[in-house]
């Protein structure tokens, strides 16, 4: 998706009092929270962290991706620094358009439907309509694969992006295995962060 670009105030209150980073669980729940509060939209019907982190193989040096879903607005991903020195970058979907990408069964969208840290508007008179709709994950298994030979087309013409692009393949490939294995259930997350949780240095936060 093009990045286009949205009114700043929309992201005024994101760019203050961020959660400070940690790999762990915990911080993805606190972490949607706060973006579900704060995102500056009373037409919120879901948020969630959502890339590396909700895969469970971020590091110091991941940006925070996230995903939202608004009743109204235009659909958009626009990438900026925190005061405190953090890259968020923000996928939005009003829900007329996210749910017909959950229809495409598009990977990015159906990772945020099933998140475990997603947190939903549960007030909205739409949030029986957008929970229970009910994914296509033969598609799902399609687009996966498509994305997956794509990065390891990539990987091959971009050497320093290699084990990046490869990294994601192996993922979307591993999550297509998983579905198919457990009868079609799903489950975003790739890899569990420790118990342990591994606070982010504000040195190294190029998020």
């Amino acid at each position: 998706m093009q990045k286009q670009n949205q009114p700043d105030t929309v992201f005024d209150a994101l760019k203050i009092n961020l959660p400070t980073p940690e790999l762990s669980a915990q911080y993805c729940h606190t972490f949607s929270q706060w973006l579900f509060d704060n995102y500056g939209n009373d037409n919120v019907l879901m948020a969630t962290i959502h890339g590396s982190y909700l895969y469970g193989i971020a590091h110091k040096e991941s940006d925070i991706d996230c995903y939202v879903v608004t009743l109204h607005g235009e659909n958009t991903q626009k990438e900026f620094i925190t005061d405190n020195g953090y890259v968020i970058d923000i996928r939005c979907n009003s829900l007329e358009r996210y749910v017909e990408l959950l229809g495409y069964g598009a990977h990015q969208a159906v990772e945020a439907f099933f998140s475990p840290y997603a947190v939903w508007n549960k007030d909205s008179v739409w949030y029986p309509y957008l929970s229970s709709q009910r994914i296509n994950l033969a598609k799902f298994a399609k687009k996966c694969l498509s994305a997956a030979e794509s990065f390891r087309e990539r990987a091959q013409l971009l050497p320093d992006k290699e084990e990046k692009l490869l990294s994601h393949a192996t993922r979307l490939e591993h999550k297509v295995e998983c579905v198919l294995d457990n009868n079609g259930a799903y489950s975003p997350i790739y890899k569990k962060f420790h118990e342990t949780s591994s606070k982010i240095v504000q040195g190294n936060s190029q998020y």
